[in-house]
Parts: C-alpha cells; structure tokens; sequence
C-alpha cells in the first residue's frame, strides 16, 4: 500500500505545481464520504496564510480515483478510518496521518431519515458489511463462478488461479482489479473488486468504474493461498507475511504486496546471504526492476532521492522506467516488483559499497541494460 500512497502524494504535488506554482506550507485532507456510492471531500490550507481553507484551485486528484478508493477500503480491513491527512512543509510531504473522526459520521446522518439513521454501510466498509456498489445499467458484469485448478501446483501457477478472481480478458469492459486475502490466527478474509468501463464507447475516453465483488473464500482459495505462504516460508523463513494484496493489470501482469501484522514486508526476496555484496544487491535489484517489464526492453532505470526528515529519519521515493530503444529513448514507467525493496536495497548499496565514506547522496541513478549491466551516478549530494 507504500506504493499507491506515494502515488496520491505524488499526485498531490504535481497537480499543486500547476494550479498553485507559489505553493509553500499546506495540509490537505482527504475526507470519506460514509455513503453508498464511493466519493469523499477535501479540506486543503494554506498554513501560511492563517490557516484558511483554501477556495480557488482545488487539487481535484480526478486522474487518482481509483487509488484513493482502493486505499480507503484497504485501510478499513483491519480499522474504521475515514481521514488521509497529508501536511506539506516547503512543498514536501513531511507527514500523513490516517484516523477515525465521528463527526464526518454524525454530520451524514444529521440530515438522514430516521429510518435510515445507523442503518448506512459506508463505501469503503469491509466486503461483509458493504452494499453492493450501483453502476450503470449498460455494464455487462462478468460472471463470478471461477473454477480454481490446485492441482500440480507451484508459485507461478498458484498466482495465476487466484487472479482468476478479477480476470476476464474476454470481456471487453473490463479494464483489470485486485483482490486481497488473509489469514491470521485463521480467521479468513478477503476483498476483490473489478474496474469496468461503463460503455465499449466511453473506453477511450473515460476511467473505468470500480464495481465491488463479494468474495466467497471457498476451500481451493485456501488452498491456493496455504501454498503460496509454504513456498514463501521455505524460500525465506525469516520473513513470514499473513496477508496479500494483487492488483492485476487487463495484460494478466500483476503485482503483489505482501504484509505481516499490518506492516509491509518482502518475503519474495531472496534471503540474504552471510556476505553481501555489491553484486549480490546489482543482482537483486535488477530482478526487482524489471519484474514488470515488457519482453522487448532494453533498459530499465530507476531514479531515487532521498532526504532528512524530522527525528533525523530519511525519506526516500523513487520513479522506474524502461525503454526499448538502444538510446534509451521514448521512456515509459514501469511498476517494480516492490517498491520499499527498491528503496531498501538501493540506500544500502550506495551506503555501504558505492558511497561508503560520504554517504550524504541525496539523488541516484541506477541504470541497467537487459543483461543486467549497471551504470550509475550520484545525481545529487546534500
């Protein structure tokens, strides 16, 4: 989930810099809506300018739609939270802070019927408690009853049968989706949700609708989830992980997040060896960066910085690309297997190996061929 809320913050920068260029000091608030339909309001201020709720160029986030809904019901899984608050000093995000706030609720309900007063299950409630989400009529929803095959299993294959969830490339409005399932102190859950544009016209031209499925956690999803967390303790016992998260692209590429008691972890990461070593972490890398690229590519790069913030502590964010030009012309951006292990594993590279004495870089480039060649640069130092 790291990765979807750098991309909202991320977003929140770069529609800031086009509607506000002298933006400085800001706290921007993503509000919930507990109502059926998925929506929310936002409260964005000025901290240099009294506080003042901000009335001209709001930052819409249109283009982030689906993630912003995406988190919220992620983040309601384990807790009830309906409050992202993002606090921006000299036009970096310098904290975010997710809560509860009852007034949101009780400000809905003000206005409600009696008869429907507590009666309401918001957007974002887990799958168990939530209405099923109204689109429109034209949709032609695809059918649910999947057949999971847990025969002759390996990791490949395991993946492939759960997406099988959200995976129906013969319908044409289907544009991709994700799912999550989990087990801890075996007790099950699981959400799944499909993007589907409303209309074969509009799907050139409009962002597809995310339509909530109920997931029914039948033995052979077990089954398939029981393996994967096998191969995994096996392969890295040290890092044991109790849920994932898959977001399936409408190419059947998929990326997975892994997290144990809330956190994120890596356990698709080979364990380190008594020795690291550069190469090992060039090694590692490079298998992470590319693990979405095309067949067709020639290089894969990532850009990373890194600076202090309050309590000393670092923040480090990054952006990935490939080319399939030799020149490393027309880039586009690639999602990497993990971001935190992006993040991770670069930081210790230049810290220990490339940059052991100075360690004060404050922006890298990594650069790799298909081969998996490096060339690299300290872009920047503090």
């Amino acid at each position: 989930m790291e990765s979807i809320k750098t991309e909202i913050t991320e977003g929140i920068v770069n529609e800031m810099e086009l509607k506000n260029p002298t933006w400085s000091n800001y706290s921007y608030k993503l509000i919930a809506s507990p109502s059926l339909d998925p929506s929310w309001s936002i409260d964005q201020r000025d901290l240099n300018n009294k506080n003042v709720v901000v009335r001209g160029e709001i930052v819409s986030l249109n283009n982030y739609r689906n993630e912003i809904k995406l988190l919220f019901k992620y983040l309601n899984q384990k807790e009830k939270l309906n409050i992202i608050d993002c606090l921006f000093e000299n036009r970096k995000l310098i904290n975010i802070k997710i809560y509860w706030d009852q007034s949101v609720q009780d400000e809905f309900e003000l206005y409600l019927p009696k008869s429907k007063k507590g009666k309401i299950k918001a957007w974002y409630s887990p799958t168990d408690e939530s209405q099923t989400e109204i689109i429109n009529t034209d949709v032609q929803l695809p059918k649910k009853d999947v057949q999971f095959d847990t025969s002759n299993l390996n990791i490949d294959k395991s993946f492939f049968e759960l997406n099988k969830i959200v995976f129906y490339p013969n319908n044409n409005l289907w544009d991709g989706g994700f799912y999550s399932l989990s087990n801890i102190d075996n007790n099950w859950t699981g959400t799944s949700a499909l993007y589907l544009f409303d209309s074969v016209e509009d799907k050139n031209s409009h962002q597809a609708t995310q339509v909530d499925y109920e997931l029914i956690l039948n033995d052979k999803i077990k089954t398939l989830f029981d393996f994967i967390v096998t191969h995994y303790k096996n392969e890295n016992p040290a890092v044991p992980f109790d849920s994932i998260f898959v977001t399936v692209q409408n190419d059947g590429r998929y990326v997975v997040n892994f997290e144990f008691e809330g956190e994120e972890v890596s356990p698709a990461a080979p364990p380190m060896p008594e020795t690291i070593t550069a190469e090992y972490l060039f090694e590692n890398l490079f298998n992470c960066l590319i693990d979405n690229a095309p067949d067709n590519f020639l290089w894969a790069w990532e850009n990373i910085k890194r600076e202090k913030v309050a309590g000393g502590s670092n923040n480090i964010e990054g952006t990935f690309y490939f080319s399939v030009n030799a020149d490393k012309s027309n880039p586009q951006k690639i999602v990497p297997g993990e971001y935190n292990f992006m993040f991770n594993v670069t930081e210790q590279l230049f810290d220990n190996f490339i940059d052991n004495e100075l360690k004060n870089w404050a922006e890298v480039k990594l650069m790799f061929s298909k081969t998996g060649q490096c060339e690299y640069e300290v872009l920047k130092r503090n």
